[in-house]
């Protein structure tokens, strides 16, 4: 296991480090602070589209809690207990089946969803009305 921490602004990794990085892992987790403002997206986004699962705290600020369903696109975790995280972590790590369907499903609703031609074909569609 490798803890990184960083700060965006320092850019001390770079958009290839963090894939590789991502690539070569089981799992990511996302553990966020309480908040309203969405916060982890971008990381959950490039994890799932790398198709690997991503475990996150389930906060109000989740950006789209419509489309993530838990235990189909993400594992949430819905307290700061680190009880229930390494429950889950323990859960995703030795369930294959689970293991398997965040990989596929997650990746799936990252290009069904946020593709950039999806996203330009809805902008246009915006602009255009």
């Amino acid at each position: 296991m490798e803890l990184l921490s960083g700060d965006w602004k320092e850019s001390i990794l770079s958009d290839i480090e963090i894939r590789k990085l991502i690539q070569k892992s089981r799992l990511v987790i996302l553990p966020l602070k309480k908040t309203f403002q969405p916060s982890g997206q971008s990381v959950a986004l490039q994890t799932m589209a790398c198709g690997k699962p991503v475990i996150i705290s389930k906060t109000d600020g989740f950006w789209d809690p419509e489309n993530f369903i838990d235990k189909r696109h993400v594992l949430f975790v819905y307290s700061n207990s680190i009880d229930e995280w390494c429950a889950i972590i323990t859960e995703a790590l030795n369930d294959k089946k689970l293991m398997a369907i965040l990989e596929t499903e997650g990746r799936k609703l990252i290009f069904e969803k946020y593709d950039l031609e999806v996203f330009g074909k809805r902008l246009y569609d915006i602009i255009k009305a």
